[in-house]
């Protein structure tokens, strides 16, 4: 205890220190110690960040108001105060939420941090309220690529399934970058929401639509494996060659998923079970 109250040691040091004890069953004493030197805006930033992720590892979840306030202080570091909002994440102290949704509100805040708080929330239970912001922050051209897609992978990990037809508009934005869109099409995979699942089969169908959000979207709908429209729809794409061996691929792990083999070089009316040679699949059989 004396050495964590030592302001001469070593930040690194106290941290460990402060660590230890909560391993130890003083996760109180460790949580305040290590919320004091988190305030410390003398430190290096990257010291802080490890004690804001040190404390969400602990699981104090007393100091979450103190989090709040420091996450609310717009002169912190960004990347801090994204390392902060993770931390709350982790503690899931649910009575912070209303100061969460007050941030992600606000404009003003940076966009990395609304994104982390999005994310936070997500994991405190509130994923409609986080899915449907992080939708907004898609669109927002202050994100580069590669946060955009961070952004849509995160939507389909929340599995907020109310803001599929959000994404399904967004895939044809042309204003977003196609790689931001593929990573739109894979989140709806991750969704499988069934209410939009004939909208991915028109944009599957539309040559004018770049070839690799095609092929994307003939990923994502390998997860609609219980429709037999959507099978239907996947096998007349297969004879776009752009992007059949896509389309035959989600073909073969919805058969893979169901236990229904599907040789998709016709579609009969009479659908029988199914009869497999050794080289293909012969029919396509629905159950």
């Amino acid at each position: 205890m004396q050495l964590l109250a030592d302001d001469q040691l070593d930040l690194n040091v106290r941290r460990a220190i402060a660590i230890a004890l909560g391993r130890l069953g003083e996760r109180l004493v460790a949580a305040s110690a290590l919320v004091k030197m988190l305030s410390d805006d003398q430190q290096d930033v990257f010291v802080r960040r490890s004690i804001a992720d040190a404390l969400g590892t602990l699981g104090e979840r007393s100091v979450a108001r103190d989090l709040v306030q420091l996450l609310s202080d717009d002169q912190q570091d960004a990347d801090l105060r994204m390392s902060i909002a993770n931390a709350l994440g982790t503690l899931g102290e649910r009575s912070v939420v209303r100061d969460l949704v007050q941030l992600l509100a606000d404009e003003r805040q940076d966009v990395n941090v609304r994104k982390a708080i999005a994310i936070a929330l997500g994991a405190l239970g509130e994923r409609q309220v986080a899915s449907k912001a992080i939708v907004q922050l898609l669109t927002d051209d202050r994100f580069g690529v590669f946060a955009q897609r961070s952004i849509a992978s995160a939507l389909g990990m929340l599995g907020e399934r109310s803001v599929a037809i959000d994404l399904v508009q967004l895939l044809s934005d042309e204003r977003l970058h196609v790689f931001v869109r593929m990573s739109i099409a894979d989140a709806l995979g991750r969704l499988a929401e069934a209410s939009v699942a004939g909208d991915l089969v028109q944009l599957l169908a539309d040559d004018q639509q770049d070839v690799d959000l095609r092929k994307s979207i003939a990923g994502a709908l390998a997860a609609y494996a219980n429709d037999i429209a959507i099978v239907e729809g996947l096998i007349k794409s297969l004879q776009d060659k752009e992007i059949s061996d896509s389309v035959y691929s989600a073909l073969w792990t919805i058969s893979r998923r169901t236990g229904v083999w599907i040789f998709p070089m016709h579609l009969t009316d009479q659908r029988r079970n199914v009869k497999q040679s050794q080289a293909q699949y012969e029919i396509v059989a629905w159950k």
